[in-house]
């Protein structure tokens, strides 16, 4: 079975709900107005209208997911961030096995992963850091 959609606006999905408020700030300011034009246009008209307006918004934006996004936004950057001193540890470790074979931090997949911190990319994060740990594999006993 087909949905029929039945969409009534112009606008964007997400720019509905600020359309719809000015329209019930017009309406209740010219409440007067509407109401000498047509009688179906009353109080309860303009509850009920702002009461569909609270629907759409709260479908479009809803509280609780944008908590819940918040959260895990902050999780992952502490979690990248943490990743900051263990970066700095191994990158001295690798200066100080230069001796023994000439790696530099870059190549080592250390300037790949800074950059996707900094740019808060963590799918970057990710494929840097197995790049990383597989250098660490790799190289673990000369860093010892």
């Amino acid at each position: 079975m087909k949905m029929m959609n039945n969409r009534i606006f112009n606008c964007k999905d997400e720019e509905l709900p600020v359309v719809s408020k000015a329209a019930a700030f017009a309406l209740k300011r010219d409440l007067a107005e509407f109401s000498a034009y047509s009688p179906k246009f009353n109080g309860v008209y303009v509850t009920d209208f702002e009461t569909k307006i609270t629907v759409v918004t709260d479908l479009l934006e809803p509280q609780s997911e944008t908590l819940a996004k918040k959260i895990i936004t902050e999780r992952y950057s502490a979690t990248m961030n943490g990743l900051i001193d263990p970066i700095n540890r191994v990158t001295g470790y690798l200066n100080l096995a230069k001796v023994n074979f000439n790696i530099t931090p870059a190549s080592f997949g250390f300037a790949a992963l800074r950059k996707s911190i900094e740019s808060h990319d963590i799918e970057g994060v990710i494929d840097d850091l197995h790049i990383v740990l597989a250098n660490i594999h790799t190289y673990k006993a000369p860093l010892a």
